[in-house]
């Protein structure tokens, strides 16, 4: 009798066993990876359906764990999608910061340390920034504009932002020129904090492999002044 009935073995009722969603779990897990967007969407979709499945039966528990895992779903959502405006911003006006501070800094080295961030300036003010300065008026003469942007990096950890560009630059005699910058965000503005020109031009700056303005030799661009392609190219750098 007790085998079909286990009730009046106990002397009471029968209690079905219940257990967690394996939903809510995973729901509550997902909204916490850094997934951009991914988990976020995970959160919320496997959250909504763990409450449905916990809804229609009294055997399955983890409600509060599936609402936890929409909350963080969509504070993960709203997180992400924060920073992909901010990344779309950067990269819709890095332009304007950079063709600032180039015609800053060639019109004269003061100009180019009121257009550039502070973590750069004390290189520039010790000299370096007005040899480099010298060396691409007299190479390139005055700056024209930006050319074509070749390259965006964005990334962002615990230090902050990592923001970084190439450009090809056109000056006024058309001379070819790339330019790689980098940047920080100096009272709410994006500020040029680091600067690489890299140019056949300036190959006769590069003594024994190594640039007299604290550059490092590079494969050669091609010939702008008539040498031989085989000579190294130059490439001058002052980053933070």
């Amino acid at each position: 009798m007790s085998e079909l009935d286990p009730s009046l073995s106990s002397g009471g009722p029968y209690v079905p066993t219940t257990q967690t969603s394996r939903l809510a779990i995973f729901s509550f897990l997902s909204s916490l990876v850094c997934l951009p967007g991914i988990s976020g969407v995970l959160g919320v979709l496997l959250g909504a359906l763990a409450l449905r499945q916990i809804q229609s039966t009294n055997t399955i528990t983890g409600s509060n764990l599936a609402l936890t895992g929409i909350l963080g779903g969509i504070m993960n959502l709203i997180v992400w999608g924060g920073v992909a405006q901010h990344y779309a911003d950067v990269q819709k006006h890095i332009d304007e910061p950079t063709a600032a501070f180039m015609a800053a800094y060639l019109k004269s080295e003061v100009d180019g340390e009121a257009a550039a961030a502070p973590g750069l300036r004390p290189l520039m003010r010790h000299g370096e920034g007005e040899l480099i300065r010298k060396a691409l008026v007299e190479r390139f003469g005055g700056f024209k504009e930006l050319g074509p942007r070749s390259k965006f990096d964005y990334k962002f950890d615990i230090k902050g932002e990592h923001i970084g560009t190439t450009y090809a630059l056109v000056f006024n005699n058309g001379a070819p020129c790339t330019g790689h910058f980098e940047y920080a965000t100096n009272e709410k503005e994006l500020r040029v904090v680091g600067f690489e020109f890299t140019s056949p031009v300036l190959r006769d700056l590069t003594i024994n492999g190594k640039s007299g303005l604290h550059g490092q030799s590079t494969p050669d661009l091609g010939d702008f002044s008539g040498g031989s392609n085989s000579d190294p190219a130059s490439k001058l750098k002052s980053f933070h």
